[in-house]
């Protein structure tokens, strides 16, 4: 009540609303307890982690003020009881300043007088502190890090070369992707949102190629069409894949496609055989939402209608009376939903994390498509990490942890755990047991085609470029900093992406499925690391960083790129294309690695004004020094290494006759075996069918001995 103009309150209420005042600041004072756990990922020294003044300033701070508050309650607890006003109003005072002083004055006195005078011996422990924390936090931990001692390319073996750069991929997926929806959507209702890179084959023969679903568009349909019984009833299910290997193209410079066409998919005999589709129906992919309707036998299981509560409960969650009226929605019917793969995917693992860029992969299995989709563990806590924003949120801790694998036909989901030493994985493994599998459950044809996501590898490069950085003085200074390459893709400077290739390792002779990122020095376009994942088992997920000298002037991408520009006779042929009409598109830059040296690949794409097919129409082949650009891979090769024969962009011949250092056959037999064998390299020269050339050329040096000389000599 009010007395006097004053409030006034009976002994009883007094004590009760001294208690919830109490209350509420001993909540006040866990609260500033806790957050002392908080500062590990809230510091304030180098790089967001923890600090001199984190560790001897805020956090002695905040032991300090939850004593202050505990105390202010208490002197609100007191003061209630005892009716007098002092002791609350000297333990509120007493908080407020305390605050104001430990988390606000000393921190900023410590951080002048204390660590900006003296920062780096200050502030050293806490950075190698984040260094390693940061590199278990992304999984650069268990990086190797080998130097790649580079020679400047002034005698490479022809043979060697066009062997190693047999498994290159030419293919970009827009042209791709373009060609599919001319040549193979056949029916208006079918397009191709995506391709993905992976390999078929027998292990040591698989072969790099570009799968794409050709997936169901109900709105590509005339709006007449358009009616419940054809989106629900009718057009059901995507059709079949298109498969084309990225490093072959067809005499008119369009894609060999190795699976295509449909009712039945039609397989190349030169396509490997695992690649055989017998299953074309593809009820769940990228693309495909709501639910459709199955009757008789096949496609998926899906959930029975035999009862009319079922179809009841059904109509009322997908807002839907035609299943209620509908004549066709029978007691046989099964209704199947949630057919967009990835969502299938969180739905059956929701701790998972899905990236948005486009995580599921196909997969041609066992005569149907299945997809493999990527899942990662997640954290935004991992304590003296640095936080990356991924997908559109901070994180501090990530792991491809898991594959989850989806049924195109049954829709059937699996979980497979990739990384079993992830506790995330581990613990949610142990919550729900049975869900997640051993990877060894996995049909060991499925794992060959697993990959290591790009996502992932754009995530670590971004990192990388400062956290490569062995210890605390130069990551403080900054003095060898990298930033990811860039590249001129139409028209513009983006980002090198994370690129796909079969090739062997520096240093090593088989090819094998390889994720590369190159880097070039901040501030310049040197290259300065190559950073390689390994994909084939059972090396699958190894990480391989290898280190240029900086003392090495070695061109990155963007000075590739201006050396491209700058040549004469092909600024020129560029220029002439573009004035006929033509649209010319410059594909991705890829960095190959061979031997102790640096070689590039940029494809040129020509779509004329009256079709929209893209044609492989160049390769453009540079080193260090030097330029060329021709129809094929082999003719640049060709032309690069001086093996070029005299019309301008043919395939170089090899020179027929005894080699020097070639031991003279010791019978006409040998000698009969050796001509035929070089015809028919000559032929695969000039035809620009570098793996066949590759194989004929070890089957030539068997015939004279084993050391025959590629063509010409080296050079």
């Amino acid at each position: 009540r009010v007395v006097d103009g004053r409030p006034s309150f009976s002994p009883n209420a007094r004590r009760h609303l001294g208690l919830l005042a109490a209350a509420f600041l001993l909540v006040v004072a866990w609260s500033f307890w806790l957050d002392r756990y908080a500062i590990v990922v809230a510091g304030q020294g180098v790089g967001q982690a923890i600090g001199y003044t984190d560790v001897n300033a805020r956090l002695p701070g905040k032991s300090i003020a939850a004593m202050l508050a505990a105390l202010a309650a208490a002197a609100v607890a007191v003061g209630s009881h005892k009716g007098e006003r002092r002791w609350p109003i000297a333990g509120l005072t007493t908080l407020f300043l305390g605050v104001v002083a430990t988390h606000h004055i000393y921190p900023a006195l410590v951080q002048k007088l204390v660590v900006e005078p003296n920062e780096f011996p200050r502030e050293s422990p806490f950075i190698e502190q984040h260094l390693s924390f940061t590199r278990q936090a992304f999984g650069l931990a268990d990086l190797r890090r080998e130097p790649l001692p580079y020679v400047t390319p002034v005698e490479l073996n022809p043979g060697r070369v066009m062997t190693r750069l047999a498994g290159v991929p030419l293919w970009d997926e827009r042209p791709l992707l373009q060609a599919f929806a001319q040549r193979q959507s056949l029916f208006p209702y079918y397009d191709f949102i995506s391709a993905h890179t992976d390999r078929y084959g027998p292990p040591g023969q698989a072969e790099q190629v570009a799968i794409s679903v050709r997936e169901l568009e109900p709105s590509r349909l005339p709006e007449t069409a358009q009616t419940w019984q054809n989106l629900h009833l009718q057009y059901v299910s995507s059709e079949g894949v298109v498969v084309s290997p990225t490093a072959q193209m067809t005499t008119d410079a369009s894609p060999v496609l190795y699976l295509a066409d449909l009712n039945p998919p039609r397989l190349s005999p030169a396509a490997p055989a695992s690649l055989q589709l017998d299953e074309s129906s593809i009820y769940f992919s990228e693309r495909t939402r709501g639910y459709v309707l199955m009757q008789g036998e096949g496609g998926p299981r899906g959930v029975a209608l035999d009862a009319f509560w079922k179809t009841i409960v059904f109509a009322w969650a997908f807002q839907s009376r035609n299943l209620l009226l509908s004549g066709e929605v029978t007691r046989e019917s099964r209704i199947v939903y949630g057919r967009q793969v990835v969502e299938r995917a969180r739905a059956v693992a929701p701790f998972l994390t899905f990236s948005q860029d486009r995580p599921a992969v196909p997969v041609v299995h066992e005569g149907r498509v299945k997809w493999i989709v990527d899942g990662f563990t997640t954290s935004a806590t991992f304590p003296l990490a640095q936080a990356v924003a991924v997908d559109g949120r901070m994180i501090r801790y990530i792991r491809n942890s898991a594959k989850v694998v989806v049924d195109g036909v049954s829709g059937d989901v699996h979980v497979y755990a990739v990384d079993p030493e992830d506790p995330i994985l581990r613990t949610y493994a142990r919550i729900l047991p049975g869900l997640v599998r051993p990877l060894e459950e996995m049909p060991t044809s499925l794992q060959r085609h697993l990959r290591v996501p790009p996502s992932i590898l754009e995530v670590q490069s971004r990192l990388l470029g400062e956290y490569h950085l062995r210890d605390a003085r130069n990551f403080y200074t900054k003095d060898d900093v990298w930033n990811v390459a860039t590249e001129n893709y139409r028209s513009e400077a983006v980002p090198v992406r994370p690129t796909y290739a079969m090739l062997p390792l520096p240093g090593q002779e088989e090819p094998e499925f390889l994720l590369m990122a190159p880097f070039v020095a901040r501030g310049r376009q040197n290259m300065t690391a190559l950073y390689i994942v390994r994909n084939d088992p059972p090396h699958y997920g190894e990480r391989i960083l290898y280190e240029l000298r900086r003392d090495e002037q070695i061109p990155g991408p963007q000075q590739i790129e201006a050396m491209i520009d700058q040549d004469p006779e092909i600024s020129q042929q560029l220029s002439l294309w573009r004035q006929g009409g033509s649209d010319v598109v410059r594909g991705h830059l890829i960095v190959v690695p061979i031997d102790s040296t640096m070689l590039y690949i940029e494809p040129i794409f020509l779509v004329a004004q009256n079709q929209a097919i893209p044609q492989l129409e160049r390769v453009i082949l540079a080193t260090s020094r030097r330029v060329v650009m021709r129809p094929t891979l082999g003719a640049a090769v060709a032309a690069l290494l001086g093996q070029e024969a005299t019309a301008p962009g043919a395939a170089a011949a090899p020179v027929a006759g005894p080699e020097p250092g070639v031991p003279a056959p010791r019978d006409d037999a040998t000698l009969q075996r050796a001509r035929v064998l070089l015809r028919e390299a000559e032929e695969q020269l000039r035809a620009g069918d570098l793996p066949a050339f590759g194989r004929t050329w070890e089957r030539l040096r068997e015939a004279l001995g084993g050391n025959s000389s590629p063509p010409g000599g080296t050079r």
